[in-house]
């Protein structure tokens, strides 16, 4: 009876020691993850991934057993940028990870003297100034203000959450267009010059007309043989370049030529015709001068 028990307690002995010798042995291939949160978290917290799988929940600090060897670890949370990185657990020991969690967004507020302009954010219309949101996103950005009377106004800027940002712009007007200078075109460009007839004494009569028979070059309100002024000194300044029949009559006399010729004007030019120092004839005899 005896042999029988020692026997029997010998065989659970050897069974006890069979068994725990392979608990034994995968306790000892893990390790332990822990993460612990610290600085900045997410509202209602960050959810921690080990090898894509959700782990839990931080904070508060979180402690998961894993198999030793390489693991990829992870934080994110609502509103934050997503924290990675590659970890190595050995067996039988801890790691102690601390996610640098930052936010994803942050606040712009953007003004404009004057107030009213269109904003658009990255290329997008997103209301007018003054402007203010809560779910910019991290990074670069391109502001553009745009305002009738106003030239655009665009301005860079580094969203860094969870600090703010306040752009303020003061609009310049649009300059009043610059006008487009006239320029007068010269007596030579336009095809006048100018005529002087001097007498040696006052109140003669001075009479023009074209010799041209087409009367293609009307002179003078297109008349061709009319009386045009009085000496010593007549000009006019504006007559079309030709050669023109030019009849002076004693004063109030019109039927006495005391002078007749004829008188080339040149474009941009001064013709002078002296009667007291040239002569000149009437072409036609007396009466067609008249």
């Amino acid at each position: 009876m005896r042999s029988c028990c020692f026997i029997f307690i010998a065989g659970v002995l050897l069974l006890s020691l069979t068994v725990a010798v392979p608990v034994a042995a995968a306790i000892q291939a893990n390790g332990t993850i822990s993460v612990v949160s610290q600085g900045w978290v997410p509202a209602g917290g960050a959810t921690v991934s080990i090898d894509g799988v959700p782990a839990g929940t931080i904070p508060p600090a979180l402690t998961v057993t894993v198999p030793a060897g390489t693991h990829m670890v992870s934080a994110s949370g609502q509103g934050s940028t997503t924290w990675t990185k590659r970890v190595i657990v050995r067996k039988g020991s801890t790691i102690k990870i601390v996610p640098a969690l930052e936010p994803g967004f942050g606040t712009v507020s953007v003004v404009s003297d004057p107030p009213g302009a269109d904003l658009y954010l990255d290329g997008a219309k997103t209301g007018s100034t003054p402007w203010n949101s809560s779910g910019v996103a991290k990074g670069s950005h391109l502001l553009l203000l745009r305002m009738p009377g106003y030239q655009d106004a665009t301005r860079y800027f580094i969203l860094k959450p969870p600090r703010d940002i306040t752009v303020s712009i003061k609009l310049r007007e649009v300059p009043p267009p610059t006008p487009t200078p006239t320029r007068t075109p010269s007596p030579a460009e336009s095809g006048l010059g100018s005529l002087v007839i001097r007498t040696p004494e006052d109140g003669y009569e001075i009479s023009l007309r074209s010799l041209f028979y087409d009367r293609s070059m009307p002179i003078l309100d297109g008349k061709w043989h009319y009386q045009v002024g009085r000496t010593p000194a007549y000009w006019m300044d504006a007559v079309p370049q030709g050669t023109y029949d030019l009849i002076v009559t004693a004063p109030g006399n019109l039927s006495q030529v005391v002078w007749s010729g004829t008188a080339v004007v040149r474009a941009g030019g001064e013709t002078v015709i002296d009667t007291s120092r040239s002569s000149g004839n009437c072409p036609w005899g007396l009466w067609p001068c008249l």
